[in-house]
């Protein structure tokens, strides 16, 4: 009774260890690229022991079989290594002996993940504690790319139409299907919104801007990019605009006086227009005003921060009575408008007008001019005396000059005079001629002096028409236009004032001659 008892006790624990070497006994096995379909029941398993190719931002299933080879049940544990974007879609489950069951190891490799990996699918059965493992070569690949391509910042002027032209590229291996969305104002809108793109080729799209005439400020436009199957593939690009109101554009400014004095004659009076928008403009140019009064020309291309020029011409009869006559020039671009009011005086008695306004001007001057024609009548006599103690002076160093001349000449010629006895002919006419050289050559300085004077007044004029002609400069012309009398008269007598000063000496001994 023993005996039998322990047979079978060692025949239960034989039994116990078969039956532990068979429960180590199953296998992993990869399969192809596998798209389970909702609802499926039964999975056609296709071995496949390569290289797995994915592209980026895209998502299969690789079929994995497990094969239970034992002759008892046995479970499984399972999971991935190697990268984070490869996970099993079961990490546990039983299978009845001599079974197989199939898996799916999850790849979703993300952007920028191009490269070649080796995925691990681990496995630990239940019973014996049994470990597998099957490695997975996978290649990821840049299948799609997507670029946008627009410029980044633009400035405009409101009321007018732009359109912005963008490049979708597709540097890809596969072809795409890209959908564009656009996040901007709603004067702005695209041309079209779906394309496909062949690989390594690229598609132009457009942005249509109606912008208002009076918007302002900086605008922000978002255009962005998705390819339909693979939305998390996707792009966006800013652009900037700036827009400046229509009137502020293309502003002008027409410069010239408030005031236009007119002695009833034929006038024409230059008006400036300055272009102060951003843009070229081309300006229509009207004008309100009496019929004597007109202006060309009526139409100028103004550069941005550039001027052109206007005439006014003033041509009133001697009918039409003196008085104040406004009248406005209207600078036009489009249908904007810049007035310039300008008032326009009609006057016959204008001499007695322009007398107070040039001395009003210039009253400084005159009374600097005042002052100092008081001095001189003043002190006229010490002054007087002062000239003639000077010329007095003057006429005795010449004498003295000219008496130690005579002398040394005199020394020269007595120590001479034996050996010059034969050559006194030729001595007397060659001390003639010297002293006819020297007469000569004094006048010439005196009318060189003379004639450099004349050349640096009318250099000085010259140059003094030139700045106001030019610059404006130290008075305007249409001030020399109106009082040219004054001016011509004030530069004539500054003329006369200098040349006393400068050629006084000459002219006592004039005056004392003719005495």
């Amino acid at each position: 009774m023993n005996t039998n008892k322990k047979a079978l006790i060692v025949f239960v624990v034989f039994l116990y260890l078969i039956s532990f070497v068979y429960a180590q006994d199953y296998a992993l096995f990869s399969g192809k690229f596998y798209e389970l379909k909702q609802g499926e029941e039964k999975i056609e398993f296709e071995f496949y022991n390569g290289t797995y190719n994915i592209c980026e931002s895209e998502e299969k299933s690789v079929s994995i079989l497990v094969v239970n080879k034992e002759a008892i049940d046995n479970s499984y544990r399972l999971d991935a290594s190697g990268v984070s974007w490869a996970s099993l879609n079961v990490q546990e489950f039983s299978l009845p002996k001599k079974q197989s069951g199939v898996i799916f190891l999850e790849l979703s490799p993300g952007s920028n993940t191009n490269g070649k990996y080796t995925v691990g699918v681990n496995s630990l059965s239940s019973i014996g504690n049994v470990r597998k493992n099957l490695n997975l070569n996978v290649n990821v690949e840049k299948c799609h790319s997507l670029k946008l391509e627009i410029q980044d910042e633009d400035k405009v002027c409101g009321g007018t139409k732009k359109q912005y032209d963008g490049e979708i590229i597709n540097d890809g291996k596969q072809k795409i299907d890209v959908d564009l969305n656009l996040n901007a104002p709603n004067w702005v809108n695209l041309d079209d919104n779906s394309f496909s793109i062949a690989p390594n080729d690229k598609e132009k799209f457009e942005l249509n801007a109606d912008i208002p005439a009076n918007a302002k400020g900086i605008f922000k436009l978002v255009v962005g990019a998705v390819i339909q199957d693979l939305p998390s593939i996707k792009t966006e690009k800013k652009l900037s605009i700036e827009v400046v109101p229509k009137y502020d554009c293309y502003k002008a400014d027409a410069i010239s006086d408030e005031k236009i004095v007119n002695s009833y004659s034929n006038e024409f009076v230059p008006i400036k227009i300055r272009n102060s928008g951003i843009k070229q403009a081309n300006y229509e140019i009207v004008i309100e005003a009496p019929s004597w009064v007109s202006i060309e020309p009526n139409k100028l291309i103004i550069n941005s921060e550039q001027t052109g020029n206007i005439n006014l011409q003033i041509n009133p009869s001697f009918e039409i009575p003196e008085g104040n006559y406004p009248i406005k020039i209207h600078v036009k671009f489009d249908d904007v408008a810049y007035p310039k009011n300008i008032e326009i005086v009609l006057s016959k008695n204008i001499f007695l007008k322009k007398f107070k306004s040039f001395s009003v001007f210039y009253q400084y001057y005159i009374y600097v001019l005042l002052l100092i024609a008081i001095i001189l009548f003043i002190f006229r006599r010490q002054i007087s005396n002062k000239i003639k103690i000077y010329y007095k002076n003057y006429k005795i160093k010449q004498a003295r000059l000219r008496a130690l001349k005579a002398a040394r000449k005199a020394r020269r010629l007595k120590i001479q005079l034996k050996k010059l006895e034969k050559a006194q002919l030729e001595v007397k006419k060659i001390d003639k001629f010297r002293r006819k050289w020297i007469s000569v050559v004094s006048e010439f300085t005196s009318l060189t002096r003379i004639r450099l004077f004349f050349i640096a007044v009318i250099g000085a004029v010259l140059i003094l028409f030139f700045s106001i002609y030019q610059y404006n400069f130290p008075v305007s012309k249409d001030f020399v236009k109106s009082y040219y009398v004054y001016f011509i008269a004030g530069i004539l007598i500054s003329i006369f004032i200098i040349f006393l000063i400068e050629f006084y000496k000459p002219l006592f001994k004039l005056l004392k001659k003719i005495r």
